[in-house]
């Protein structure tokens, strides 16, 4: 007995049937990978501009015309300290010597943190999620940003350096001398002043960097704030 066969006609719609329901699934698929995936990409710039803001802070306390121990205003002061050495290595006096030496016992000439701002938002944004930024100032800020703060990292291993060779040269002395003669002919060399005039002319460079960067991250913020908008984000002041 011969079964009935179904019409083309038929056979034409299950099959548009079938299709319409994968390329949906699909697209419903596809939709919601986009809005979670934008919704991750949201999350990261709020938190970007959140370690800009806290990083407005930590620009701050470097540059804050007070010095205390914890290390506010460390660079006023550092700069402060070293035109004061370098006045004493113009002088080229027994006095002068003993001073000097005082204040390298109390090490008045140290390294610094080659602190530097860093934020994985960043890394995602300027990466994985940078065809997702709208504001195009935004993007050229980003790549501004990240070449501030690798300078101002270079300056401050630059210092780093100065300094460990300026303890290099101070460490030919014999301390338990005093400012003799020896003494004061290693400590008045061309070398170990020009080492310290150039820890000195570092530290004003980091202060410029700084102050710089400081300023670019402040813009930069009002970028962030201008893209979170652009995505409908209501942005407090």
């Amino acid at each position: 007995m011969r079964r009935n066969k179904k019409p083309f006609g038929r056979w034409i719609g299950e099959a548009l049937l079938i299709f319409v329901s994968v390329f949906g699934a699909f697209y419903l698929d596809n939709l919601r990978q986009e809005k979670s995936e934008e919704k991750l990409y949201l999350r990261y710039l709020e938190e970007f501009k959140s370690d800009l803001e806290d990083n407005q802070g930590k620009f701050s306390y470097e540059l804050d015309n007070t010095y205390n121990n914890s290390g506010r205003g460390y660079i006023q002061e550092n700069i402060r300290q070293l035109r004061f050495i370098d006045s004493l290595f113009a002088l080229k006096t027994r006095e002068a010597a003993d001073t000097l030496l005082k204040l390298i016992d109390d090490r008045a000439i140290i390294g610094i943190s080659e602190w530097i701002f860093t934020s994985p938002q960043y890394e995602m944004l300027a990466g994985d999620y940078y065809s997702f930024i709208k504001n195009k100032d935004l993007k050229d800020r980003l790549e501004l940003h990240s070449r501030n703060n690798i300078s101002r990292t270079e300056i401050k291993e630059i210092i780093n350096d100065h300094i460990s060779q300026f303890e290099a040269i101070v460490d030919q002395m014999d301390w338990s001398a005093g400012p003799t003669v020896a003494n004061r002919s290693i400590l008045f060399s061309n070398v170990s002043t020009n080492k310290v005039k150039r820890t000195l002319r570092s530290y004003q460079n980091l202060k410029n960097f700084t102050e710089f960067n400081k300023g670019n991250d402040s813009l930069t913020l009002i970028e962030v704030r201008k893209e979170l908008e652009l995505w409908g984000v209501e942005v407090e002041d």
